[in-house]
């Protein structure tokens, strides 16, 4: 995450109200990130530093599809997912009391709205047609970045039971996708930041 935090710093004054909202997204990502790294490091779990953090991305990643989609009814749908989501949350994570365990609904459901979400703009954009150079438009990268890591997270999410049963070295093996789809992720970002011209 260290990679499209610095691109933020530098394309800062760039920014519209969207970016604003990923810069802050970003930071979230990178004390989570760290926050995760010191707990392994003094073997405590992990498991509430990333549940809350699930809650966090979907929350700041759903405002930041709200900024790009225009129209009403395509708003009126992200609040209706944003409100079961976050009632899905309060139940899984607060009332069945599962903060301190490694929940894979929770992530499963953002996984899936998400691929939707950026599915849908693509959808958009090939309609609108209103987009000269599609490789030059920041929005694009930052889309098409969100796919790729949020439908390998769900593969991974989906199996995640199976890949278990399979031993410590095939989890490990398989589960690298993930780390391999966050890094592609960040890089993909950091162009779409990168891209973003003064305003």
């Amino acid at each position: 995450m260290l990679l499209p935090l610095i691109c933020c710093i530098i394309k800062f004054k760039t920014f519209n109200a969207s970016l604003r909202v990923l810069f802050i997204y970003i930071c979230f990502s990178v004390l989570a990130d760290l926050l995760g790294f010191l707990f392994m490091q003094n073997k405590v779990q992990t498991h509430i530093i990333y549940n809350s953090f699930t809650v966090i991305e979907c929350s700041f990643l759903v405002m930041i599809y709200y900024l790009n989609f225009e129209e009403k009814r395509m708003r009126n749908f992200l609040k209706i997912f944003y409100v079961i989501f976050i009632l899905l949350a309060i139940h899984i994570l607060i009332i069945k009391g599962k903060f301190s365990w490694q929940e894979n609904f929770l992530s499963s459901y953002e996984a899936i709205f998400l691929m939707f979400l950026s599915i849908a703009y693509f959808h958009k954009l090939l309609l609108e047609l209103n987009i000269p150079k599609l490789n030059e438009y920041y929005f694009f990268w930052i889309n098409t970045g969100i796919l790729i890591y949020f439908s390998t997270g769900f593969i991974l999410f989906l199996f995640k039971g199976y890949i278990e049963q399979r031993g410590i070295k095939t989890y490990n093996l398989l589960y690298s996708l993930h780390w391999l789809s966050y890094m592609v992720y960040n890089i993909i970002l950091s162009l779409g930041i990168w891209k973003m011209k003064r305003i």
